[in-house]
């Protein structure tokens, strides 16, 4: 929602959004902008709606129009139905607006149709916008070894990428194969913190991290419009997911590759998700029984109270074959038949009952000094009268915040305190499922279970899957496929990007990057351009024309088809390495500075580095001179520059570093090594590799000051107080006295620190009394222990 709030205001601000992200007072300024014309649109989630109080204010703010996005979410038979948004319909009828729209990128026909049912639309317009995304080249490898093939992948294609794979574990272990590779990667998944979840993705955003391994969790709210490569590690379960994540490639238009690894355990895999989401008739009644069982309900008999599905439960369960995923899916089941109605989150309610008589009541609020505590149990005796000094009674938070025009947090929070003091008993609402018993109890076997509506539901879902092996093994054009799929026909659409179409299907291109070497180097030999007619029958040897044929550059890539050197220059042009002029190909700007024996400023490499790649220039230079060759052969400037990055300390490091090989070791390899070993010695900087020695726990926070992490951010993500990461920072400096302290602490506070520094107070007690209460013990530490080294 931010995303797109953020999005929008940046032409037009007449947008917002109101999510558990926003206290009390935000909420309230947005509704005043809104009653006031200040803002037109306002994002909500669907589940806000079921706060009753809070869907009257928005009625009484008269919406014209309700817009839904993620419409397939209405529809059981979309691939990712919402029970909430099935509600929507009531909100619109409730609120009476009756400009209703309905947005979707993934709706088949039949999908289409339930949308418009669900709704309760009449005659309305149906726009449906073209399936088909032409810059996107679809390559689909059976494969057992999936790491192996991705770590291909990633080398042979460009870069920003993301790996989706179907379950939390493999983010992690496919990203530390990468790791472990030199390819530097993160993962990305629903049991990450929040606020690790928002670093990282913010990261990715930013290009900090340009691979990301993850489930897909991770893509709703991507709007990034160079990803260049997505690969699907495990098999989705449905075209529509499939669709919609790569739909996350070439949002620019340039072309983009991806790429789907399939073997029969991704069927096993999806199969077990369509079991568990999709139960046996005897688990229904299983988990009828026990809930009854639980609350000690007999048949024939009704039960008033909520029932909490707490953790005793979870045991109760256990040896009955339920999961404890399954449970949220069997609750489900159970409320759409009728026979428990769960408590939504927003109407869980407090319960209160004060502990002294009305007298003593009201002598404490006489004496109280806290004015806010005062306040609210004032507002309680008004308007809960004597009740509540004779039985507990039920509180709505959210109610009562906006009456007292508290917020809630704060609300709770007084009311825990007097709870405390022992002026009231309250009880907090549970955090677990809770629910109501629908009626009496039933002996199970005279459950009304619509079970016909649940098996056909579970056949649309094999179907699904049915479809997703059909498109792996088929031979027509994918993107053919697909369009099709989704309700649109021509018979004859090939995209000519995809495997099948190109005729490569089931294999990689290993070849690349000599591809685009030899295009470019055929281009700069004919003076920086040429006609694209000319160039492919230059590089194919389709030509009789004696001048070309004496061509040195005649038939190079006679090997390899028309469409497979196309697709490599849309690679280049998609990269700036070429320009299409009219029939010309040129090389740009970037591509001619390639061809120049320039060095790298200090945006391509920091200082030190600078240092090391000058003195494995010079002796690349040395050894071109000394085997009568092109310094270019003898080692490359980017394989340098990478040299240069990684510090290589033993010859087996040094050729897995990408691009160094062991013809470049026989004639390099050594002298790079020893001057390696000079530098390193000099500088005394460790390795990667050495760093890792380091305790796990100060390893973690090295990695996150390296990224630039913030001292806040460091502190929320290793859930360690500031004051424990500073001293851990202060080892690292110790270690690395270059380490730059930057991001941890703003620059304005060093200067107040270093200030006082120059003054002459070296103690902490000392400097926290001289400097503003904002900066902290912690920051004081880091500054210090990096002034010993400046």
């Amino acid at each position: 929602m931010k995303d797109q709030v953020d999005s929008i205001n940046q032409k037009y601000k007449i947008s917002s959004f109101i999510n558990s992200s926003l206290e009390y007072n935000e909420i309230e300024a947005v509704l005043r902008k809104i009653k006031n014309r200040e803002i037109k649109i306002l994002f909500l989630s669907p589940e806000k709606l079921e706060n009753r109080s809070f869907a009257e204010r928005i009625k009484n703010l008269a919406p014209e129009y309700i817009f839904i996005d993620e419409a397939h979410c209405i529809s059981e038979w979309g691939h990712d139905f919402r029970p909430s948004y099935k509600k929507i319909k009531d909100f619109c009828s409730f609120t009476e607006a009756n400009k209703i729209s309905a947005f979707t990128a993934t709706a088949t026909p039949d999908v289409r149709e339930d949308i418009i049912n669900q709704l309760n639309l009449s005659n309305p317009k149906i726009v449906v916008r073209g399936f088909e995304r032409p810059n996107l080249s679809i390559k689909v490898f059976k494969t057992d070894r999936k790491k192996e093939k991705t770590l291909e992948i990633i080398k042979n294609n460009m870069l920003p990428a993301i790996i989706y794979t179907s379950t939390r574990k493999n983010t992690q272990n496919v990203a530390e194969f990468l790791q472990a590779n030199k390819i530097k990667t993160t993962y990305y998944h629903a049991g990450l913190t929040p606020d690790l979840r928002r670093l990282i993705q913010d990261d990715f955003m930013n290009d900090n991290i340009k691979i990301i391994a993850a489930t897909n969790a991770f893509g709703m709210g991507v709007d990034k419009k160079d990803i260049r490569t997505i690969i699907h590690y495990n098999s989705p379960g449905t075209i529509e997911n499939y669709y919609q994540e790569i739909g996350r490639a070439g949002r620019d238009g340039k072309i983009s590759n991806v790429f789907l690894l399939f073997d029969q355990d991704d069927v096993k895999l999806q199969k077990y998700f369509i079991r568990s989401a999709n139960p046996s008739f005897e688990d229904i009644k299983t988990i009828y029984n026990k809930i009854c069982d639980y609350a000690n309900i007999a048949v024939g008999s009704k039960y008033e109270k909520e029932i909490i599905l707490d953790n005793k439960f979870n045991k109760f369960i256990i040896g009955s074959e339920i999961s404890s995923n399954q449970i949220a899916v069997l609750l489900n089941i159970l409320e759409e038949n009728q026979l428990i109605k769960q408590v939504s989150n927003y109407k869980k309610r407090y319960y209160f009952k004060y502990l002294l008589s009305s007298a003593d009541l009201k002598k404490y609020i006489k004496k109280i000094a806290d004015d806010s505590l005062k306040n609210i149990l004032v507002f309680l005796l008004r308007n809960y009268s004597n009740e509540p000094f004779y039985s507990k009674i039920a509180i709505d938070i959210t109610e009562l915040s906006e009456a007292a025009g508290l917020n809630k947090y704060f609300l709770i929070n007084k009311l825990k305190e007097l709870s405390g003091y022992s002026i009231l008993e309250l009880d907090s609402p549970s955090m677990f499922p809770t629910l109501n018993l629908l009626g009496t109890r039933v002996d199970s076997k005279y459950l009304r279970i619509d079970y016909e509506k649940l098996t056909e539901k579970k056949k649309h879902s094999e179907i699904k899957l049915n479809e997703i092996q059909s498109f792996v093994e088929t031979d027509d054009c994918r993107m053919h496929f697909i369009i099709n799929y989704f309700g649109e026909t021509d018979q004859f659409y090939k995209c000519g990007i995809c495997d099948n179409c190109m005729g490569s299907k089931e294999s990689v291109d290993h070849s690349i990057e000599f591809l685009e070497e030899k295009i470019l180097d055929v281009i700069h030999a004919e003076l920086s351009s040429i006609k694209e007619k000319v160039l492919m029958k230059l590089l194919t040897g389709n030509s009789r024309v004696p001048s070309m044929k004496n061509n040195p550059n005649f038939g190079i890539l006679k090997h390899y088809s028309k469409n497979e050197i196309k697709n490599v220059i849309n690679l280049l042009i998609s990269k700036s390495l070429l320009e299409r002029v009219n029939d010309y190909l040129a090389l740009s700007q970037k591509a001619k500075s390639k061809y120049l024996q320039s060095d790298p400023d200090e945006n391509q490499l920091n200082y030190d580095k600078l240092e090391l790649y000058q003195k494995l220039k010079q002796a690349r230079d040395e050894g071109a001179r000394k085997f009568f060759q092109n310094a270019e052969l003898i080692c490359k400037e980017k394989v340098m520059r990478n040299i240069a990055e990684e510090k290589p300390d033993s010859s087996q490091d040094l050729l897995s570093v990408e691009g160094f090989t062991q013809r470049n070791f026989n004639k390099i390899g050594n002298e790079f090594l020893e001057i390696i070993k000079d530098y390193l010695e000099k500088t005394k900087i460790k390795t990667k590799e050495t760093s890792k020695e380091l305790p796990e726990n100060i390893y973690n926070v090295y990695e996150l000051v390296k990224k630039g992490y913030s001292l806040i951010d460091i502190s929320k993500i290793t859930k360690l107080p500031e004051a424990v990461i500073s001293m851990q920072i202060e080892t690292l400096i110790e270690l690395y006295p270059d380490i730059s302290i930057n991001s941890l602490i703003s620059l304005k506070d060093v200067k107040l620190i270093q200030a006082e520094l120059k003054n002459g107070i070296l103690g902490l007690k000392e400097l926290k009394e001289k400097l503003p209460n904002s900066i902290s013990y912690a920051m004081i530490r880091i500054v210090l222990a990096k002034s010993q080294y400046l």
